[in-house]
């Protein structure tokens, strides 16, 4: 026993030891050598997102609301900003940006083979069976190909371990492992992507269908309901209430945007691409400039696909058939409408919540776990099989190896590609040959240990290419459009707009032109870039913007085309306070209003609209709207300075609109993102508008009197000030974050009592 437990513990020791020198070469550049990832959504948004962790701990900025994208969003109730997740904060705090965006990835990484590694483990699969899992998971294309964006390599890195935990509970369902399970699944909440909780909740569920097949299900199903629903209660528990400072915002916010209603499949590619994209990994050495269009990163491995589809003719346990009933669902998700499943299961309705997602591709990653561990499970197998009827089937063996090998020859002939190195084969006839070499030797015991060389080989020679990155010092410096921004007095009050695709997002991780790309994302202030400098910009790269932004979106572009040029000052950029604007490329026509300015070398950095108005404007006209597409529709025609407000004009039965400019006084007393103070003095009552959007945790009060904040100007918001002398406050409270945040900390002090007590309990009765 002692000589299992020291090679367990070395086979652990050369898992965590393998994956992260195999992450950190990946990685090198970024890790050692002051550089940073840029390619995909790396710069515009990892790296941006980390630097808004950063001055939140650093510099105090709110992450509740922010005015820096989308013309005002409740930043934190994004689950895509990962603002709840304390492993940022801990990076944000003792790290640089520019350096912890790029630890993040390595820790991710690692973490997620290491995760993979004790899922298989928890599932009977042996030592070198679950290095194997963890390196065709930690190293499958789409594990590393997920390197293009950080909040979602956090996310991925944890579903390994909420599925470890599962499992750990349902073999021995105590309150301990319930609240472990319930813990990991709540980091897979804070990571941010509800996409990857939904999916391993899908994976979990379609893998109990085992559970019950000890006997007949009218004995197995109540004896498992009796040992597993309480310890089961206390999880989902757990995890509900300590995530529920993330989970109550994100539903706010969710009524609030595009997605309310669901939203349709943006991308699902064809099946030979993705199916490729499971069998091949293109070669290291034929790393080029652009993306490979031959196959999507997914599995990408031949071999593992092969000895996970054997998984069906070794031995296996109920457990690894659940999850091959989980994979094979999970991988018909992935493919989204191409799979009949998938169409079956949307048309029906069978899984709520799939029509909230604009793709289903991220499916493949909780299935390349399955995947994996299933290839694991086969490699562990095989090793026990005794070689005389490896080498000797018996006629029920020779038609299920014969079947096996028919469905991969017809796979391998429809689906080769010329764009697949010749090496992925080579892996795939080695481990086979490497198989029945040991056979006949009597040797099996040897052959994990085979396999894994062999993978690791694949690895090497196929996936192993470290990351273009550039040079930090590209990241710190402020490009000359934002100095330009910056030195004016009044920027704060005005707001940035980048029209145009993002030259990053597509770009190949191996692209010589990653540094032009960035500059040129850099100079644009492209998606959420303009978070590394603070400017207020009208646009962002998150999934939940409010449902008023698509909608003045249309508007505001065809008027910088030019279409609204008879009303300088009365457009809805001008409205919005959108002063600046960066396109990406020539647009046919532009506004005759607007104004280019031109950096020292007389190249166009941006344009700028001189009839913005600031974001603090005051109305003594306005006209009351049911909703906000009956004020898009006046907006869009209306000359005279009119605020439209969606509200009822009995609410205010003392209001007498005016077509004179009266006598008002505003004075600013305090700015902030979160937070407005003014003082007024008017013969007359008035609206005092804010270009900032509406969202239901924005409040007012005059004089310490409450008073309704009303969507106005379809993306702002305004409030009615009586004649008079009058002390105003504008502030923002989100009630639902107050909310949740004090359930989870009740839940956590609840869980540090409950730990402190089975401590004691310990001590004192060891």
């Amino acid at each position: 026993m002692p000589t299992q437990t020291s090679l367990n513990r070395a086979c652990l020791a050369l898992t965590i030891a393998v994956v992260a020198a195999f992450s950190a070469y990946l990685l090198y550049p970024a890790l050692f050598l002051d550089r940073s990832l840029v390619h995909g959504d790396n710069m515009h948004h990892g790296y941006a997102m980390m630097k808004f962790h950063h001055d939140v701990i650093h510099n105090g900025v709110s992450p509740l609301w922010t005015n820096l994208i989308y013309g005002g969003h409740a930043l934190f109730a994004e689950s895509q900003a990962g603002l709840s997740n304390p492993v940022n904060y801990l990076v944000a705090w003792l790290l640089p940006p520019e350096f912890g965006h790029n630890l993040i990835h390595w820790l991710a990484m690692t973490a997620f083979g290491i995760g993979c590694y004790g899922l298989a483990r928890s599932l009977a699969i042996s030592p070198v069976g679950a290095l194997y899992a963890a390196l065709a998971a930690g190293f499958s294309s789409l594990a590393i190909n997920t390197n293009a964006n950080m909040v979602v390599i956090e996310a991925m890195a944890w579903l390994p371990w909420t599925l470890w935990a599962f499992e750990s509970w349902l073999g021995r369902p105590d309150f301990r492992r319930a609240i472990v399970f319930g813990l990991a699944t709540a980091m897979l909440v804070f990571s941010g992507y509800p996409h990857f909780l939904h999916g391993a909740v899908i994976y979990m569920l379609a893998s109990l269908c085992t559970l019950f097949t000890g006997g007949p299900l009218r004995e197995t199903m109540p004896k498992t309901l009796q040992t597993h629903w309480r310890s089961g209660l206390l999880a989902v528990s757990v995890c509900v209430a300590i995530s529920c400072i993330q989970w109550l915002p994100l539903l706010e916010l969710v009524g609030q945007s595009l997605r309310q209603e669901g939203v349709g499949i943006a991308f699902d590619g064809t099946t030979d691409l993705l199916l490729r994209g499971l069998l091949y990994s293109t070669d290291s050495s034929a790393a080029t400039n652009s993306l490979n269009t031959a196959y999507l990163p997914n599995t990408g491995s031949l071999v593992v696909c092969f000895f996970a589809s054997i998984c069906l003719f070794v031995p296996s346990s109920a457990r690894i058939k659940g999850h091959i009933v989980a994979t094979v669902l999970l991988l018909n998700l992935g493919f989204g409408n191409l799979s009949p499943v998938y169409r079956f299961i949307s048309s029906y309705g069978i899984i709520p919540g799939m029509d909230s997602f604009r793709s289903m591709f991220p499916y493949f990653i909780v299935s390349i776990i399955g995947v994996a561990i299933l290839a694991g499970n086969s490699v562990d197998s095989l090793y026990r099989i005794k070689p005389n009827p490896l080498l000797a089937p018996k006629r029920g063996a020779w038609l299920r190896w014969t079947l096996v090998l028919a469905f991969w020859a017809a796979v391998l002939y429809h689906y080769h590609t010329d764009a697949a190195p010749v090496t992925n084969y080579v892996i795939l006839v080695s481990s086979v040959f490497a198989l029945l070499v040991l056979a006949t030797f009597k040797k099996l015991r040897l052959f994990p240990l085979c396999a894994c060389a062999l993978l690791a080989l694949e690895i090497i020679l196929l996936k192993a290419v470290p990351f273009a990155t550039v040079d930090n010092e590209l990241l710190r410096r402020e490009p000359a459009a934002v100095e330009y921004i910056k030195n004016r007095k009044d920027a704060p009050d005005f707001k940035h707009y980048q029209l145009g695709l993002v030259p990053l997002t597509f770009a190949s991780p191996y692209s010589e032109a990653l540094t032009n790309g960035a500059v040129q994302e850099l100079n644009h202030l492209v998606a959420s870039s303009n978070l590394l400098w603070g400017v207020p910009s009208f646009s962002g790269a998150t999934a939940l913007k409010s449902f008023r932004k698509p909608m003045v979106n249309d508007v505001v572009n065809l008027e910088i085309e030019g279409s609204a040029d008879d009303r300088p000052g009365s457009r809805l950029m001008d409205l919005l306070s959108v002063k600046w604007i960066s396109k990406a490329w020539p647009i046919a026509a532009t506004s005759e209003h607007l104004v280019p300015v031109k950096d020292d070398a007389g190249r166009l950095m941006l344009w700028e609209n001189p009839h913005a108005l600031p974001r603090v404007q005051t109305y003594q006209r306005a006209q009351f709207v049911d909703s906000a597409e009956q004020a898009l529709q006046a907006l869009q025609t209306e000359t005279t300075r009119t605020l439209f407000v969606e509200a009822a004009a009995g609410n205010f039965p003392d209001y007498l609109p005016s077509d004179a400019d009266g006598d008002v006084r505003l004075r600013r007393i305090k700015t902030s993102p979160t937070l407005y103070r003014f003082v007024s003095n008017s013969s007359t009552g008035f609206w005092l508008f804010l270009a900032d959007t509406w969202y239901p945790g924005w409040h007012a009060s005059v004089d310490d009197e409450a008073v309704p904040v009303y969507p106005a100007q379809v993306l702002g918001k305004a409030i009615f000030v009586p004649p008079g002398e009058h002390g105003i406050k504008i502030y923002f409270r989100s009630d639902s974050f107050r909310l949740g945040a004090l359930v989870s900390a009740l839940t956590v002090l609840c869980l540090l009592l409950y730990c402190a007590r089975a401590i004691f309990l310990r001590t004192k009765h060891p």
